[in-house]
């Protein structure tokens, strides 16, 4: 097996991505690592102790709620399982655990938009969430359309606003942004 598979690929002719020995004399990888760290093994993310419980609750039989996963939404967005739970509850929850969620994750927006399991939550967040809600996400978006929409997971995200958003929202957010 090849010691740097875990490694992205970087731009071609640029070595980006490729390990480099440093000055010191040690290997360094000028990427810099995911938000969740992944094992170099297997390649999969490694968590918090919560949300490794989490992820083992089958094992346990714990069965976990929203206020459980509280201080750890934005790690929970990040990882498959805890996306999909987040997504779950998200269509159930409450307004006080909707605004728990969203208050938590709101100064993560952007990343979480282009993140690969990310998305998926804060579609739901526009999808179920308050108008006030959607309003303050749709904000946030100004100015990164472009950005956005052409990103592989960030424009399924702006799919859901231009449906979900009323319009009278939805025209705050502009278009001729896309169209630079």
């Amino acid at each position: 097996m090849n010691p740097y598979a875990y490694l992205p690929p970087g731009p071609l002719g640029t070595g980006a991505g490729m390990p480099f020995i440093s000055s010191l004399g040690t290997w360094s990888n000028p990427v810099p690592p995911r938000s969740t760290p992944q094992d170099r093994r297997s390649g999969t993310r490694l968590g918090s102790p919560l949300l490794e419980e989490f992820k083992s609750t089958s094992k346990t039989g714990r069965r976990f709620e929203l206020r459980d996963i509280y201080d750890h939404m934005v790690e929970f967005c990040g990882d498959q399982a805890g996306s999909r739970f987040l997504q779950h509850k998200l269509e159930t929850a409450n307004s006080d655990e909707k605004e728990r969620v969203f208050t938590e994750i709101r100064p993560n927006v952007l990343q979480l938009m282009m993140d690969s399991f990310g998305n998926y939550v804060i579609q739901k967040l526009f999808e179920h969430g308050t108008q006030q809600q959607k309003a303050m996400l749709a904000e946030q978006i100004k100015g990164h359309m472009l950005k956005l929409s052409v990103h592989p997971y960030a424009c399924r995200v702006i799919q859901t606003v231009r449906v979900s958003v009323p319009a009278e929202n939805s025209s705050e957010i502009p278009a001729d942004d896309v169209m630079m």
